[in-house]
């Protein structure tokens, strides 16, 4: 098996690289500088660019397995279309594509580019695995300093989110990438953990198991909240991810029934849990 992984280089795709390598597979990984690039014994990298067609068709040269992840950005419909267009000419067997549990929420991009995505993946009728992430666990891990304040500040709101470790993705991703057979005659997996994460919810968690108060921040999202992500991310971006915060306060981010059952098997061992999550990640700051 000939693999391409695109996105292999950031924080989800780097965990899946490396699970295909602990699982001795050999794949290629889609860089702009592969001199800089560091991987995994079996792992090598190929020079290319997902808004670079000619770099592209290269990089899918004699390739039967393709994982898409493809980074938010303001051109990544097109970044995803092109790469989808050109696996289907280049006559790729099986296509992985990191998708979100949520695709009809409008006014947010990047569940726009998603759900777009996978409408080339059914126009084309590519033989594809469709990988559907709820919230990641580590999205938190940066909120060292409002949590250990007293306060959860993410506006996940009161309906919920099904949150996953990213170390899990990893390795349902892995396992759809080397054994697509395993995943049965649903094509589409849902990414979601054991419990369902609201706002309260998670100040509970956070204040059990560091012991001092945590409160839930509360459900506002307006121009000052789009304006403090705005310190860390460009305004697009912020505006964005305002807007997935607003689709899941509305409707949450929630998996199917049997969707935790599913991933279980294929792994073969229990989700991670969120309570887990805080724990490790506690301990870790306390050693920062």
């Amino acid at each position: 098996m000939n693999i391409l992984v695109i996105g292999g280089t950031g924080h989800v795709g780097s965990l899946v690289v490396q699970e295909l390598a602990d699982r001795h597979a050999s794949a290629r990984v889609l860089t702009t500088n592969p001199d800089k690039c560091t991987l995994p014994k079996g792992i090598t990298p190929v020079k290319g660019d997902l808004l670079d067609p000619a770099s592209l068709r290269a990089a899918l040269d004699g390739i039967d397995t393709m994982f898409l992840l493809n980074a938010v950005s303001p051109s990544e419909l097109t970044q995803a279309l092109l790469a989808l267009d050109l696996a289907q000419e280049s006559k790729v067997k099986h296509v992985v594509y990191f998708s979100q549990i949520k695709l009809d929420w409008p006014d947010c991009p990047h569940a726009v580019a998603k759900a777009g995505a996978e409408a080339l993946i059914r126009y084309h009728d590519l033989p594809a695995t469709i990988l559907r992430p709820a919230y990641f666990f580590q999205n938190d891990t940066g909120l060292k300093q409002p949590i250990l304040g007293g306060t959860y500040p993410i506006p996940i709101g009161s309906v919920g989110a099904d949150m996953v470790d990213m170390r899990d993705i990893a390795a349902v991703a892995a396992v759809t990438i080397l054994n697509p057979d395993a995943i049965g005659s649903d094509p589409i997996i849902e990414l979601v953990g054991p419990d369902n994460i609201t706002g309260e919810r998670a100040a509970e968690i956070w204040t059990q198991v560091t012991g001092r108060l945590v409160t839930y921040g509360g459900d506002e999202i307006g121009k000052s909240f789009e304006a403090q992500l705005a310190q860390n991310m460009p305004g697009w971006q912020a505006h964005d991810l305002a807007a997935m915060f607003r689709g899941c306060q509305r409707e949450g981010m929630r998996g199917k029934p049997g969707a935790v059952d599913r991933l279980a098997s294929l792994l073969g061992r229990p989700l991670r849990s969120y309570h887990a999550f805080v724990a490790e990640t506690y301990q870790h700051w306390q050693h920062d």
